[in-house]
């Protein structure tokens, strides 16, 4: 948009100086010397001031990344459920991170059958069969996952945290202080999110309904190859505010994408080890800022809050993150 708005002072200058050109010369005489000499100046001070102010616009854009990993069963290609759990590490907690929990809710999202009230199987979607779709499967599984966890660490609500044999409490997230923020449906903020096999689930749908989005004024998030039935698709989530920012993650195979194991504290069996497949992904996040508003009053703020939330995702999701 910037090189467009270049194009268009330059073109609008031209037409002005052509203007003058053809006008002087169909009327000239010595009387223009004096107003020609006063226009001349004008239009230098003009161009000048306008070097100065594109001098002084500079853009920015920053990277960072990290990597994640599932565990999957390779007798289904599905999720392995954490099963060593007990009083001590069973918590359910709103916005816990523990390896454990982010397992567990791997499992429930990949889930590609429920049972109804009555008991009755139902099929949400198709799981996958082999190693190709398990890696498209598990890269759009991670994408609608960083649009959850973008959406929960703007949440400013308390959290409830229930220990077996302890009891409840409460604590609050810390979010981000934006000066200019849109509370609005998730589901507006972020459409795509309901074309996603996952949203399929009844516990899903009640939650997007819910969920609220609380990201900077202006803000959109798109999932590109989230409905995608194409292995090769690249998987992404973007968020962009128009003349601001563009911010791209993007989800692919890491450099090792399979290990065989068992994490530490993932609450999986040793002894199913031998069942199980460890799926490693990079996230690669990068932040663009528009030249065109970097002296905006908004734009420093906006550079702080994406590397913020670029901090706060590596936390949750990050294959580092164990405990």
């Amino acid at each position: 948009m910037f090189k467009l708005l270049l194009l268009i002072i330059g073109l609008g200058l031209f037409l002005l100086i052509a203007a003058i050109v053809v006008l002087v010369s169909f009327n000239w005489s010595d009387k223009f010397y004096g107003p020609l000499t006063a226009l001349v100046a004008a239009l230098t001070g003009t161009a000048v001031a306008l070097t100065v102010v594109v001098a002084m616009l500079k853009g920015d854009t920053f990277h960072e990344a990290f990597t994640t990993f599932v565990v999957i069963n390779t007798d289904n290609y599905l999720p392995m459920w954490p099963s060593e759990i007990t009083p001590d590490n069973m918590v359910l907690r709103r916005n816990h991170n523990s390896l454990m929990s982010r397992l567990t809710e791997y499992t429930m999202l990949a889930a590609p059958t429920i049972h109804d009230s009555t008991g009755k199987e139902v099929t949400l979607f198709e799981g996958p069969h082999n190693d190709t779709e398990a890696t498209a499967f598990y890269e759009q599984l991670l994408q609608y996952k960083v649009v959850k966890e973008i959406v929960d660490m703007h949440n400013p609500n308390p959290w409830l945290t229930v220990t077996l044999g302890s009891g409840p409490s409460i604590g609050r997230s810390k979010v981000f202080p934006l000066s200019e923020l849109e509370t609005k449906p998730l589901v507006q903020a972020c459409p795509d999110m309901s074309k996603a096999k996952f949203a399929n689930n009844p516990v899903e749908k009640t939650g997007l309904d819910i969920y609220s989005s609380r990201l900077p004024k202006g803000t959109s998030i798109t999932l590109p190859g989230i409905a995608s039935a194409n292995p090769n698709e690249k998987h992404t989530v973007v968020l962009r505010n128009p003349r601001f920012f563009t911010i791209v993650m993007l989800i692919e195979p890491a450099e090792f994408p399979a290990q065989q194991g068992v994490p530490a504290s993932s609450g999986i069996k040793p002894e199913m080890a031998e069942k199980c497949k460890i799926l490693m992904f990079k996230v690669s996040m990068e932040a663009k800022f528009e030249r065109i508003t970097s002296g905006n009053y908004r734009t420093s703020e906006l550079k702080d809050w994406a590397k913020w939330m670029f901090e706060r995702l590596e936390e949750r999701l990050s294959d580092a993150t164990t405990e």
